[in-house]
């Protein structure tokens, strides 16, 4: 979206933009009807192809917008308005100066130095508070982090993006056992697919809790699987070893908290806050949470339903340990991006512009057995996987992550290309992939860019892309031998969908097995199928032709469970 810098959508200059996440870009916007600074928060066009997202985006905006708490941030507007042509969803808040807390802990872990009792408990009680009176309202947010939480120039924790895990709820973008949140705060009942409630947003506090006394979140990440077994059957660990004295009232308060059957833990905002304050420090009990007032008359209303009846809540946490064969049934899809970017050789052809390989091993990667992981990256300072990209220089190719948080990939290497590989321990074979890059004016306009994906090394994989006249193309790499999978007399398509150089291109691309839908902007380009390769790794593509460099600015990297077929068979 960096064309959006300096545009008005509607009374909203938008300034720069200051942040990202899984559902939407932030940016820094001035009301110039109020003359006042304010946050916008645009989300990615590819949620809209899902036909229930207006409904839900709207009922949701809504509920939000009734919230009114000094340590919950305040939405404002909420609107849909269209851009080229597209549908673009957005929703305007205060802007609140400061820092996140994944911010300040990074900070705090790279010093050395995790935050004191009194500072950590003192954060603490403000998301608490947030929590408490939107609880009382029946709103669960189901996706506290640090991320969620901006530390203000006065100090105080302001919990954002409620009502964010409600919107991703679609038959596009969750299946069953599919879980929203994040993994290394996530309640074992989201873990095993359950939408969470309340109790889900008091376990992810206590183990927030945890990481701002210990400088590290209550359990390890060797994977991602790993890590969702151990929420869901690990022991919690005791916080008092990386304390400067023992705290034996702290580790039973942080056990309560993070206990896995949820009838366990603290019920309510108010009991956590009482222990955390009493029973932690030893202090008298704390004077009862903000009271949650009742939304405008007429305002909207959410009943908040628990994870599931009684009975089947019973039965679910009867046993608390829970075999690794029953998660796998269960689906548990893990958010988590581990790994290295591989370099593989693939550019375009002077004379017909079919990709051709550069002839040089740039460290490609084989395929293993892992399973599929599900991310997504928007590059940005809080992006969680940001360090998990490449960076740096290597053969005339170029890989940074930009001040105003895009990746850049820049290739000075004619009639060959980069491909970035997420990740080479996972493997997908049904996945949807979403992106958006621009090609910067310097590129040549045969320059392109795209998806890779069912890579196995250099020799083998499939690749989608766009590229600067507007085109678009779909090819298979088999023994270093390229095939343009439509098979059409022009490897290179013109469509009206897709923005030259210099302009924004969002791409999707549906893989069910050996069937590939891609879309450009919204609209559907291509429908092929190719039985090549069953499944492969994935990543990003750049090409470049015979004159000239390619360079382009991509803004965000999304996988997610793929789309069934339609049962009309359109």
């Amino acid at each position: 979206m960096s064309d959006l810098i300096n545009t008005r959508i509607d009374r909203y200059l938008i300034q720069e933009r200051i942040g990202s996440g899984g559902m939407a870009r932030v940016f820094r916007a001035h009301d110039t009807n109020l003359d006042r600074p304010v946050a916008i928060k645009i989300l990615h066009e590819h949620l809209a192809d899902d036909p229930t997202f207006k409904e839900r985006f709207e009922r949701e905006a809504k509920l939000v917008a009734s919230l009114n708490h000094p340590n919950i941030v305040q939405v404002y507007d909420f609107n849909a308005v269209t851009r080229d042509g597209f549908p673009m969803y957005y929703m305007v808040m205060s802007f609140v100066s400061g820092k996140t807390l994944r911010t300040l802990l990074e900070e705090r872990a790279a010093a050395g130095e995790p935050l004191s009792q009194t500072r950590a408990l003192e954060l603490i009680a403000g998301v608490a508070n947030a929590l408490g009176y939107a609880h009382a309202l029946g709103m669960a947010h189901r996706d506290v982090k640090p991320a969620n939480i901006i530390i203000n120039e006065a100090g105080q924790a302001v919990l954002t993006d409620f009502g964010i895990a409600r919107m991703m709820e679609s038959s596009r973008l969750t299946v069953d056992g599919y879980s929203t949140g994040t993994p290394a705060y996530m309640s074992p009942e989201q873990a095993t697919g359950l939408p969470g409630d309340p109790r889900s947003d008091l376990y992810a506090l206590g183990a927030i809790l945890f990481e701002m006394l210990s400088g590290h979140p209550p359990y390890g990440d060797e994977g991602g699987l790993s890590l969702m077994l151990k929420h869901l059957n690990a022991p919690v660990p005791a916080v008092s070893p990386h304390l400067a004295t023992d705290n034996p009232a702290l580790d039973a308060f942080m056990q309560k908290a993070m206990a896995k059957n949820p009838d366990d833990r603290y019920q309510s905002a108010q009991a956590f806050a009482d222990d955390r304050g009493a029973g932690v420090t030893g202090a008298s009990r704390p004077p009862p949470l903000a009271p949650a007032e009742p939304p405008p008359s007429g305002g909207p209303t959410e009943t908040l339903q628990a994870p599931s009846t009684a009975g089947a809540v019973e039965e679910t946490w009867s046993h608390r340990r829970i075999p690794l064969p029953a998660i796998l049934a269960l689906g548990v899809l893990v958010i988590v991006l581990a790994g290295v970017v591989a370099f593989g050789g693939l550019g375009a052809s002077p004379d017909n512009d079919t990709p051709t390989q550069s002839g040089s091993d740039t460290g490609s990667q084989p395929v293993s057995s892992g399973g599929a992981l599900y991310f997504t990256s928007g590059f940005d300072e809080d992006d969680e996987y940001r360090n998990n990209w490449i960076q740096g220089s290597l053969g005339g190719v170029l890989q940074e992550m930009t001040s105003d948080g895009f990746y850049r990939l820049r290739s000075e290497r004619l009639a060959t290309a980069t491909t970035s590989i997420f990740n080479p321990d996972y493997v997908y074979s049904s996945v949807s992939i979403a992106m958006a890059g621009t090609l910067e004016p310097e590129s040549s306009p045969e320059g392109a860019y795209g998806i890779a994906f069912n890579y196995r090394d250099q020799e083998h994989y499939n690749v989608f892309a766009v590229d600067g006249r507007g085109r678009y193309s779909i090819w298979v790499r088999d023994n270093g031998a390229w095939r343009e999978l439509r098979e059409t007399e022009e490897n290179w398509t013109a469509h009206p969908a897709i923005n030259p150089i210099g302009e924004r291109n969002a791409l999707t691309l549906d893989i069910m097995g050996s069937f590939f839908t891609g879309y450009v902007n919204g609209q559907q380009v291509v429908r092929v199928s190719d039985d090549t390769f069953s499944n492969g790794n994935i990543g990003i593509y750049l090409a470049t032709h015979s004159e000239g460099v390619t360079s382009v600015l991509v803004d965000y990297y999304q996988t997610y469970p793929a789309a069934p077929p339609s049962m009309t068979g359109g």
